[in-house]
């Protein structure tokens, strides 16, 4: 996987970048999946609270019986409970599957990917990579599954066979050149095509807070967003409120994030709220956000920053409703759940992520009446 990504969740004045971080739970050993009888499944969902182990057999029983969006919420509790490597791979497998099923090709090469990473016997590896790769085939970026290929090295893996069918054969599999360290070979893509069934909220233009042009060689398509994330901007220096002041700070944020340490695309976030209830437009729809902590996690992923730090304060009146007015639009024009509205710090626990505490606690009911707002 290309890794531009963004490890950040707020750039000051001082152009001073806050991680963000959060706890996670003791790796727990996974086992073998137990007999899936109907017995057991009834038990698991009659429990309750269930340990990280129970979760990924409970998902993988609810796989069985294709229950794919239970299970997709079930991989994802196991993920966030604690697994061992053989777990993580697992449960990344299963979300893998789950998004095949509705035909997400994209978004199952990532969980793929991150199998491939979470593996630790080649066998498991190379299957994952597999998988991937007929996933990107099959989504209809070929070059991309032809690269993939390259790289595995048990042939006897579960899936290479066919892929090496689909591809032609592993003669005419062969690696694709990385791009120089630092360079993004990049492509000009277009704004994802939304529902069209909400008006938008009132947006300030990047040309009315004058950015600079997204670097198209260090970034890629966005794709279809399949999700949204929150967090705050934790400025070092107090933002002003009127327009001049937001409009200098945005170019702040750029400017930090395109810079040295950085040297991203454009700024990080697609959209910012400031406190006057302002949405300002930030990296272009078209491309892939830097916002969430890896190439995985900003994949697929709109990253919308309030301006404020929520570990001190609050959100304001006009902000939230600006944020919920946005969310809510975003959520309808692409199709995104309520499940898929997150915090910052929700991906750091799926991605195992590490960074300080993001949007902060202060934001955590707000969180919870933003997905109530889109559930409705």
């Amino acid at each position: 996987m290309l890794k531009w990504f963004g490890t950040a969740c707020a750039a000051g004045l001082a152009l001073v970048l806050s991680g963000c971080a959060g706890s996670s739970a003791t790796p727990e050993r996974a086992e073998p999946v137990k007999a899936g009888t109907a017995a057991r499944r009834d038990q698991l969902l009659a429990k309750g609270t269930l340990t990280g182990v129970e979760a990924l057999e409970l998902a993988e029983m609810q796989l069985a019986d294709r229950s794919f969006i239970a299970a997709e919420a079930t991989y994802w509790s196991a993920l966030t409970r604690g697994l061992d490597a053989r777990g993580a791979w697992r449960a990344r497998m299963g979300l893998g599957k789950c998004d095949e099923s509705r035909l997400q090709w994209a978004s199952a090469a990532i969980h793929y990917a991150e199998a491939a990473n979470a593996a630790v016997p080649p066998v498991d590896r190379d299957a994952a990579r597999a998988a991937q790769a007929l996933a990107e085939f099959r989504g209809g970026n070929v070059d991309r599954a032809r690269k993939t290929r390259a790289a595995i090295v048990v042939t006897s893996a579960k899936g290479v066979s066919e892929l090496d069918r689909l591809l032609g054969g592993t003669a005419k599999v062969a690696p694709i050149p990385e791009a120089p360290a630092g360079v993004r070979t990049g492509t000009l893509a277009v704004r994802p095509k939304g529902t069209g069934r909400q008006t938008p909220p009132k947006i300030v233009t990047r040309s009315e807070w004058r950015a600079t042009p997204t670097i198209i060689r260090r970034t890629e398509p966005m794709g279809q967003p399949t999700r949204l994330t929150l967090h705050h901007t934790a400025d070092v220096k107090p933002v002003g409120t009127s327009f001049a002041d937001v409009a200098e700070r945005m170019r702040a944020y750029q400017n930090g994030h395109n810079g040295a340490g950085h040297f991203w695309a454009d700024i990080g976030y697609h959209f910012v709220v400031d406190k006057q209830g302002r949405i300002w437009e930030g990296r272009p729809m078209a491309y892939q956000g830097a916002h969430a902590g890896s190439d995985a996690a900003n994949a697929q992923n709109i990253g919308i920053a309030l301006i404020g730090n929520f570990e001190k304060e609050k959100p304001t009146a006009a902000q939230m409703k600006a944020t919920t007015d946005l969310v809510v639009w975003l959520a309808s024009e692409y199709r995104i759940g309520a499940a898929r509205v997150y915090g910052h710090e929700d991906l750091k626990k799926m991605y195992r992520l590490k960074g300080t505490k993001c949007p902060g606690d202060n934001f955590d009911p707000y969180l919870k009446r933003l997905r109530d707002a889109v559930g409705r």
